[in-house]
């Protein structure tokens, strides 16, 4: 505000502005003078025209200037000078001599000129009073528009006292009402003087020169009789300089002073309009550099893709909008139009395309894709091994992704080739184990036998028998195990070429077990070990083959057996009713399998210890045969171990329906249990 005023000041000139309404007056006063010695009638008609065109531009310009006004007295004075306007026009129009009206008039014509002075001196004296408030001038003008309704209502009226009287002249009564207005003029004087503090310079000197010249045209007015004369010519000389100046002060106030401070604003603005077009000038250059950079940039990023030694591919939601020569190669394709404008999903694999779909969405939300391993399709529609990085690229707010692509074919069958060399190591060292194995399990009872043989020739050529039965039993148990290795051998390769025979069999499968436990029992508590027997429920019908049974549950007692530890050892085998299916439980608390181990006990060919100086015999076949059998019955087997305190198995058997599932043929071996007993527990040496 302070740079607006100060080139307000240095535009406008209050010297020149005070210098020019003092001209006017010197110019036009003496003119005036000279036409009213000349023709009074003239004379009054000349100066009532200036007065009324002064009062009408008056308020003109205060109606065209209310809205950028800060002072709404200025704007109460200018609706109140309209009012002054109607009032001085009245006025000629009923002045003698002017001849408009046919019937004498004098005497309204003066009491429409003592009104206009009332009006014009209430209208300075509310003026004063309200400068730089706060004004509701619409408030103020219905309230004082009162004031000229009703003095047309006296005058057309005819209530108040005669002004004038033809052939005699003015009376009293107006001569009365001069004096009060000169009264009221010389009290605005005192309001002036009494806020001078308010109202700035040049308004105070205006107005209160205006109000001087009304109170000495009044002075002039109330004392001359004649109206041809000295005085009238004064009277209206001294009126029209009051108006005048009150002309000049509010041309200052509402026009010229907004229009200077509009004109400053507007050079301002001016000034501010060409820093801002050198800057978007220099802006622009900048941008012309900048997207020169860009264009070379552009190329530069252009060329660098097409040069990748990967397929690159740019695409927005779905569609791919770019492919480099690689990605053309890659994906078979004739060009790159026939990239272009393809979906994302007509290159992905079937069955990678919900992984697709998922990285999709997680691109949307700015997350990087790296070396994710995928198929994708080509246009030939052959599948290809690729790994796949994705990143976004923000262009014009809109989602752009740069989708990287690598033919990993060769390294797959590379890895596969590596995986199958692999695995073909691990086979050939499982054989060559399994063999050696073998060779040991077979040589181990066949020496046995040779030797308890050449023992019984001994003892036979001298003539003693008492060792025979010893040597007979020790021949008989290495029999037993050959004959369970060769049955062990059969039943994996018929197993594995799925030729194995199931005789399904309705029956309580309780009490098979149960009887199974019992046959044991004698021959585990000669080991030094108690067995322990527990069933929920004392009978459940099932579809199964008894045999398998058997052979599943001697098999595992036959391992509780061997790896038990040197306290004293207890089997507890436990049967559970789950309605749908059976549990069975056979646990003990002996040497236990190492964790390292027990996702391969089920495997064949696998020991715990597969040493050739252990302790404990077997072929590696016993628990993988238990695994097959209890598949074939549609069940599984479960293992809870932890090294030094035990194995838990679990098999859960499901109750099968018996009119789909039970066969035509029983097959019963004829062989005891006791001599399956002796079979599967051949391995086991006291």
């Amino acid at each position: 505000m302070k740079n607006l005023e100060s080139n307000f000041t240095s535009i406008y000139k209050v010297k020149n502005f005070h210098i020019y309404s003092i001209m006017v007056i010197i110019l036009f006063v003496p003119i005036f003078i000279l036409v009213g010695e000349k023709n009074i009638l003239l004379f009054h008609f000349i100066m009532e025209f200036f007065v009324i065109l002064m009062c009408c531009s008056i308020t003109m310009m205060v109606i065209n200037t209310k809205d950028i006004s800060k002072n709404s007295s200025f704007n109460f004075l200018g609706i109140c000078f309209g009012i002054i306007c109607v009032f001085e026009l009245s006025h000629v129009i009923f002045y003698e001599g002017m001849n408009i009206i046919p019937y004498d008039t004098s005497d309204i014509s003066y009491l429409f000129s003592v009104f206009e002075s009332y009006i014009r001196s209430f209208a300075i004296m509310v003026f004063l009073m309200s400068y730089y408030r706060k004004l509701e001038v619409k408030s103020v003008i219905y309230i004082f528009l009162l004031i000229p309704l009703i003095m047309l209502t006296t005058i057309f009226l005819g209530v108040l006292p005669t002004s004038y009287i033809k052939g005699y002249g003015f009376t009293q009564f107006k001569s009365f009402n001069e004096i009060i207005i000169i009264a009221i003029l010389a009290i605005n004087i005192l309001i002036l003087h009494l806020k001078a503090y308010e109202i700035n310079r040049d308004t105070r000197w205006y107005i209160g020169l205006a109000t001087l010249f009304a109170i000495f045209s009044k002075v002039f007015q109330a004392f001359y009789i004649n109206k041809y004369g000295i005085s009238p010519i004064l009277t209206y000389i001294f009126k029209f300089i009051s108006v005048f100046l009150v002309y000049r002060i509010v041309v200052k106030n509402t026009l010229q002073k907004p229009l200077a401070l509009l004109n400053t604003i507007l050079l301002q603005k001016n000034e501010e309009l060409e820093d801002t077009i050198e800057k978007l000038n220099l802006q622009n250059e900048a941008l012309k550099k900048m997207q020169e950079e860009l264009t070379i940039k552009e190329r530069t990023y252009t060329n660098l893709i097409e040069n990748l030694p990967l397929a690159v591919i740019l695409r927005n939601d779905t569609t791919i909008l770019f492919a480099n020569n690689n990605a053309v190669t890659l994906f078979r394709a004739k060009n790159k139009e026939d990239m272009i404008g393809r979906d994302i999903y007509d290159i992905v694999h079937p069955d990678y395309a919900h992984i697709v779909k998922r990285e999709v969405e997680e691109s949307k939300k700015g997350h990087l894709l790296i070396d994710s391993e995928e198929k994708v399709i080509g246009l030939d529609g052959k599948s290809i091994d690729v790994e796949i990085s994705a990143l976004p690229i923000y262009d014009n707010n809109e989602g752009i992704f740069m989708v990287v692509f690598r033919d990993i074919t060769v390294k797959k069958l590379s890895e596969a080739m590596r995986r199958e060399l692999k695995e073909a190591k691990e086979n050939e060292r499982l054989r060559t184990e399994f063999f050696a194995n073998l060779s040991h399990e077979f040589r181990t009872p066949i020496n046995v036998i040779y030797s308890s043989c050449q023992l019984m020739d001994m003892y036979i050529n001298k003539g003693s028998i008492e060792n025979i039965d010893k040597y007979n039993k020790i021949i008989k148990q290495n029999c037993y195990r050959i004959l369970r290795l060769t049955n062990n051998l059969i039943d994996t390769t018929l197993i594995n070429e799925g030729f194995y025979k199931v005789n399904w069999y309705r029956g309580n499968i309780v009490s098979v077990v149960e009887d199974i436990v019992i046959s044991v029992s004698s021959y585990i508590e000669d080991h030094g070990i108690e067995i322990i027997f527990d069933t929920e429920v004392e009978e459940k019908q099932m579809i199964f083959d008894p045999e398998i049974i058997e052979r599943i549950i001697l098999n595992l007692l036959s391992n509780a057996i061997k790896y038990k530890n040197k306290e004293k050892g207890i089997i507890e085998v436990t049967i559970k009713d789950k309605e749908s299916f059976v549990e069975i439980y056979i646990k003990d608390n002996g040497k236990g399998i190492p964790l390292e181990k027990q996702k391969s006990v089920f495997e064949r060919f696998t020991r715990v210890d597969s040493s050739l100086n252990r302790l404990e015999e077997g072929s590696g076949l016993g628990l993988y045969i238990v695994k097959s059998l209890v598949k074939l019955h549609k069940g599984n087997i479960l293992l809870n171990s932890n090294e030094n305190e035990g194995a838990e198995f679990i098999i859960n058997l499901p109750v099968i329906d018996a009119k789909e599932e039970i066969g035509s043929d029983k097959v019963i071996d004829a062989r005891s249990i006791d001599e399956k007993i002796k079979i599967e527990f051949s391995d086991i040496y006291e």
